[in-house]
């Protein structure tokens, strides 16, 4: 066993991490178990070149013919990927500050429709009569005796061991009166003294592929007492669905990702429980959403079989299991109930926007679109639910970009280029370090408006010559200058980036454009596109209009919605009639799978280019 220094500074440095490695083991895997989080967009199969590290001295492997494509002469400076470089003996690595991932700005709030008040989980007060020699029945069927009148027995006489086990202690310390917490479907939860003073709480999850999010709800009034979020832990083995199924080829990487998600949500759940000073225990059901890739991993089910067509998922319909049985840390009764997915990669998510922005309920032809990694379209005719998935992959979210990266502090977020040169905003007003999502499709929107950029993608250098410089690949269009920025070099965009920005608005596009003719909408029919996730929040839609992400509809028709996805999760949490739509929607919604038809490559190939600027608004 080698000892790996990491001198990363000045960020890492301080911590002093000095971590015991196999020989043979890659800096990513070796960095991963110490807690640094190293973009690995890929997987670890050297394809994205985000995971640059330099080695200052050592014994490692020789470089891969991935780094010497993605790298060049950089790896005469000693810089590697970390997921390429294997580790030989002692040696120190220095992780550049631009490969550090920051803590990305995540979405929480979303719309939310009003829903009538009625949680599964309840509580009631309930005296019974103390045994006696001509009363001798035993605790259980004296508390469901005493339950006829309030709750369905029937559901209630599900046997409890741990509440059997504490019954008898509670109904002798408390006088016989006590609390009952009960499930109106699975039965009683928990039992309390009736002067103990217990909360009675609930959770919304939404599993992203690149973020976790959690709601903490008060079960007796319905208002969500804090929200908080987090990157998804699973990034480090992936950072799209693809390169997750990918990873998780075998029983025992599911198992690795299953647990790195629980481990995100429990460090979540106890963050939320400090800041409320909610007992954990208070905790009494989880409504979980997330694409099906994401609820096949959490529940340990391998999501092989979404990557092969027909792309068919391993269980569809809502699933009912204890929360404990995953490891999640709340009530040991309490009960994760996971919407029911679609099908493809269209999941339980996709309904919770549904749901969230009763898109179901318009007459007139309506759009839901949750651009991601995976983006999921959810279309509204009228009268009947289309829905597709995009296989848009992780450009909008800074991957794939030379200096792409989340929407993060130092993030150039917008851009606007005029006669008196390029002026940008940043995420937390620093310098700039890199680009994310919505100030790439920015940057590709202006260079298209001045003349830049031609319609098919290719830079027109004569235009603006001032602006470029010659890179390994090609020409740069530089963005903000070398002493404008906060690593020491210009941020640019090239060819290459916006060819990966073609690829995913070509893909979004595409998948928009043939559910419309499957549903048979014009788009002028359309009434409204909701923006679902964190990326719509802050994606500028006059620009996503312009290079053709978006339909050419009247700007006052897009409209941002936030996290819809966990706003449905809540309303399903505090609504047995939502949790009933959502399993009606499920069967409803047609799923419609473009990839094997054989117009769908035609049209791809047709929207890679960018829209004529006279035929837009």
């Amino acid at each position: 066993r080698k000892e790996v220094i990491l001198l990363a500074r000045p960020t890492i440095h301080p911590l002093g991490l000095r971590i015991e490695v196999h020989k043979g083991e890659t800096i990513l895997e070796a960095i991963g178990r110490s807690g640094v989080k190293l973009p690995s967009i890929c997987g670890g199969k050297g394809l994205c070149g985000k995971c640059v590290i330099r080695v200052l001295k050592g014994d490692v492997s020789s470089p891969s013919r991935q780094e010497l494509k993605l790298l060049g002469e950089k790896i005469r400076m000693g810089f590697r990927l970390a997921c390429q470089t294997k580790i030989l003996g002692d040696v120190e690595v220095e992780i550049p500050r631009e490969s550090l991932k920051r803590v990305p700005r995540i979405v929480v709030e979303g719309l939310e429709a009003a829903v009538t008040f009625n949680p599964m989980v309840r509580e009631v007060y309930v005296h019974v009569d103390k045994p006696g020699l001509t009363d001798l029945r035993a605790d259980y069927r004296r508390l469901l005796d005493a339950l006829k009148a309030s709750i369905d027995v029937e559901a209630a006489s599900r046997p409890n061991l741990r509440v059997i086990r504490k019954l008898p202690a509670v109904f002798r310390t408390s006088r016989w009166s006590i609390r009952v917490v009960y499930h109106t479907k699975l039965g009683i939860l928990d039992v309390n003294p009736i002067d103990k003073e217990v909360g009675l709480y609930g959770l919304a999850v939404d599993i992203g592929t690149t973020k976790l999010a959690i709601y903490l709800v008060d079960l007796r009034t319905g208002k969500t007492e804090t929200a908080k979020s987090m990157l998804n832990p699973q990034v480090r083995y992936g950072e799209d669905v693809i390169s997750r199924i990918s990873y998780a080829s075998n029983p025992e990487r599911t198992t690795v990702l299953q647990r790195a998600v629980i481990e995100g949500l429990n460090n979540l759940i106890e963050e939320a429980c400090e800041y409320t000073e909610v007992d954990p225990q208070e905790i009494y059901e989880i409504v979980a959403v997330g694409n099906t890739v994401m609820h096949h991993i959490l529940l340990g089910i391998t999501p092989k079989t979404l990557g092969l067509a027909p792309f068919a998922p391993v269980v569809q319909d809502s699933i009912d299991l204890p929360a404990s049985e995953l490891g999640l840390r709340v009530n040991e009764s309490a009960n994760l109930h996971f919407l029911p997915v679609i099908a493809g990669f269209v999941g339980a998510d996709a309904i919770a926007d549904v749901i969230a922005t009763r898109v179901y309920e318009s007459k007139k032809p309506s759009m839901v679109i949750d651009v991601g990694t995976n983006t999921e379209i959810i279309l509204n005719d009228g009268e009947n639910l289309y829905a597709c998935s995009c296989a848009s992959g992780p450009a909008f979210e800074g991957a794939r970009i030379r200096h792409g990266m989340r929407a993060a502090e130092g993030a150039i977020e917008s851009i606007r280029i005029d006669s008196d040169g390029i002026s940008y905003k940043v995420v937390g007003d620093v310098k700039p370090i890199g680009i994310c999502g919505s100030g790439v499709v920015d940057a590709v929107s202006e260079l298209l408006r001045v003349g830049v950029l031609s319609l098919d993608g290719r830079f027109r250098v004569s235009k603006m010559p001032s602006r470029f410089v010659k890179g390994s690949l090609g020409y740069e269009f530089v963005l903000a200058k070398p002493e404008e920025t906060g690593v020491g070099e210009a941020i640019t965009i090239t060819q290459r980036d916006i060819r990966e920005i073609q690829l995913a608005k070509s893909a979004i596009a595409t998948g928009i454009s043939l559910l419309m003719k499957e549903a048979d909408v014009e788009l002028e029919e359309l009434s409204a596109i909701y923006l679902a996730g964190s990326f719509g929040s802050y994606i500028n839609p006059r620009s996503a209009v312009r290079i053709g992400l978006l339909p050419n509809v009247s700007l006052d028709k897009i409209k941002s919605v936030g996290n819809s996805a966990g706003a449905g999760a809540k309303m399903c949490l505090i609504s047995q009639e939502e949790r009933a739509r959502a399993r009606i929607l499920a069967q409803r919604i047609r799923f419609v799978e473009f990839y094997l038809k054989p117009e769908f490559k035609k049209v791809f190939l047709e929207n890679l280019n960018f829209p004529k600027a006279e035929e837009l608004f």
